[in-house]
């Protein structure tokens, strides 16, 4: 009970909160910039997303039906859909006096999509040749669709779980919503527009925006606001 108590209480205190968060976006930083290293100068993964993507092309001689699950899905992480609802649910918040909130939803996800837009043009990475199918054109790392629904159904999901009294329900409903960013970078990955490499370097990218984004603001809340 006692280890409980102590376990529960760092939570409540800022500092804490900030020294996790900071350790969390550092971690995720430091597997994004591996994953940029080996994909643009060492090309230590070329032979699995080349595996992977020779899979992909397989199967969907085979099974062409599949696409239409995995379309429905990609577009739940398309770039223009979700800063529509960005801007729908940071209105809602502002109105709702959760300015704070709603500040750092709107700054983190334009951060992520910044990010990602300048990480494309340095790399210039060629995609696989299933793009086309898509009219992808632009550069393949990382996935934009992977960063920008990592943020966006992460952050959505810290939302909720904030107004869950339950932990284990608050849990299951983050997990869900990290779940649908998940099965969104799979469907990249599925339909053959983007490498292994890009979907896994635009989630690590997003998460260490993500943590930086709920850490300091549940610093500023715990300092200010109580």
């Amino acid at each position: 009970m006692t280890i409980k108590f102590m376990t529960a209480n760092l939570w409540k205190k800022p500092k804490f909160i900030m020294a996790f968060s900071l350790c969390l976006f550092f971690v995720f930083a430091a597997l994004f910039f591996k994953v940029l290293d080996e994909v643009w100068l060492e090309h230590e993964f070329l032979l699995l997303d080349r595996v992977t993507t020779h899979l992909m092309t397989n199967n969907h001689l085979q099974e062409p039906y599949d696409w239409r699950f995995f379309l429905t899905v990609t577009y739940l992480g398309n770039g223009v859909i979700l800063a529509g609802l960005t801007l729908i649910l940071v209105a809602l918040l502002w109105f709702r006096r959760a300015k704070a909130e709603s500040v750092f939803f709107a700054g983190g996800f334009a951060l992520t999509g910044i990010s990602v837009v300048l990480f494309k043009i340095v790399t210039d990475r060629i995609r696989p040749a299933g793009a086309s199918f898509l009219n992808e054109t632009s550069g393949a790392f990382p996935s934009g669709h992977a960063a920008l629904s990592f943020f966006f159904y992460g952050f959505l999901g810290y939302l909720l779980c904030r107004r869950i009294k339950n932990k284990s329900h608050a849990f299951l409903v983050f997990a869900a919503s990290l779940s649908i960013a998940g099965l969104i970078g799979i469907s990249r990955i599925y339909l053959n527009v983007h490498w292994v490499t890009d979907v896994l370097a635009g989630f690590a990218l997003a998460a260490a925006i993500l943590s930086l984004c709920i850490g300091v603001l549940e610093t500023w809340k715990l300092r200010f606001l109580q």
